[in-house]
């Protein structure tokens, strides 16, 4: 894998790669609390938290299966690509629709040669109905479970494999820091619950009869006691060891899972002992991102195809509001 890595750019001595670590300490800083970068310890108390964590997007995005083609041609020979779409049509469909792209192509305009892109997916699994043989006798209306996918999406859109898997780099970086950020948040937030609590109780204290004033009293210290120790933790000069308590284990928060499914080409769910064509096909999934579990595969398609497709849906469009 780092031999891989290291052909396309991607691998690289970070200690030797100072611009690179000094950029990625910037973003961490800026996405989690911006005034980090003027406490004492700024930037040098990051290294070690960035270079781990770039080492682990970058295996992650060494790990990324791919490039897949995406063409008419690829879904009739490949059925990985058949799994993925209902039909051949929906290829160009998908990729046209999509807001990444659009936004892409108005700000790159209409590249020349191929294009690269992480896609992922929501898959689902549901019951169906077809035919089923057994033997020289057919069955209809056989209760199947079948596979399928949807919500495509396309992220990090390059003319190239290698500056595709660059941004999935820095958007892995990136999802990491934000779960430093919102725990912070997290933080702050009880800094404000703590602190609507106390006044609260000081003013039932106020009004409160002798024989409850002990018990408030004691409530209000242990508040107080929370509330001082929230406070400490969230001074500027040890808000750095949130890096370090968040991200221990970064794979907790993003990573890369395999799954290996036996399908036919209906996309129905068998069994390798089964005597009905099928194949036993590789997925990844990158879970972690959103919360979510996503099926994701690096994708290459020629911009000419997407171009007609998107022509004929501008055209129709016309048509219809003419």
């Amino acid at each position: 894998m780092l031999g891989w890595l290291a052909k396309l750019g991607l691998r690289r001595d970070v200690d030797q790669d100072e611009p690179r670590l000094l950029e990625a300490i910037k973003r961490a800083i800026d996405l989690v609390e911006p005034r980090l970068e003027h406490v004492s310890g700024y930037p040098n108390r990051y290294r070690d938290m960035a270079k781990r964590m770039l080492r682990h997007a970058e295996a992650l995005a060494a790990g990324l299966p791919g490039p897949v083609e995406l063409n008419r041609e690829r879904f009739v020979l490949d059925p990985f690509v058949r799994a993925l779409f209902a039909s051949p049509d929906d290829i160009p469909r998908t990729l046209s629709l999509s807001r990444a792209m659009r936004e892409y192509r108005q700000c790159a305009g209409v590249p020349e040669g191929e294009l690269y892109a992480l896609m992922g997916m929501r898959y689902r699994q549901k019951h169906v109905f077809g035919m089923e043989a057994r033997g020289e006798v057919i069955r209809r209306d056989v209760e199947q479970e079948a596979l399928s996918f949807e919500d495509h999406t396309l992220s990090c859109i390059s003319v190239s494999e290698a500056e595709t898997r660059a941004l999935l780099i820095w958007d892995v970086f990136d999802h990491l820091m934000r779960q430093v950020a919102r725990r912070l948040e997290l933080l702050r937030q009880e800094r404000q619950s703590l602190a609507q609590a106390k006044d609260r109780i000081m003013a039932q204290l106020r009004g409160a009869s002798a024989d409850r004033r002990a018990g408030m009293q004691l409530e209000l210290d242990a508040l107080l006691s929370q509330q001082r120790e929230l406070l400490a933790r969230l001074d500027l000069h040890h808000v750095a060891s949130l890096f370090d308590d968040e991200l221990r284990t970064p794979e907790a928060h993003v990573r890369l899972e395999q799954r290996k499914i036996q399908l036919d080409g209906m996309g129905v769910l068998r069994r390798p002992e089964e005597s009905v064509l099928s194949h036993a096909i590789d997925f990844t999934d990158l879970v972690g991102m959103d919360r979510r579990r996503w099926t994701v595969v690096l994708v290459r398609y020629r911009h000419q195809e997407l171009s007609s497709m998107s022509d004929r849906m501008e055209n129709a469009r016309r048509w219809l509001y003419a």
